[in-house]
């Protein structure tokens, strides 16, 4: 969810970098969350 909002963000060329959000993006918490077992028929992510 989290990051699909960032995404959305729209972005704009800074020297030296590319794709820099236009309006600043602050992220206010994070939290650690035990890894969900895959689903079937995937490969886990390594």
């Amino acid at each position: 969810d989290v990051v699909n909002k960032i995404a959305a963000v729209a972005t704009a060329p800074r020297p030296p970098h590319q794709n820099v959000p236009v309006k600043p993006v602050i992220i206010e918490g994070a939290r650690v969350l035990d890894a969900a077992a895959p689903k079937p028929g995937k490969k886990p992510v390594k």
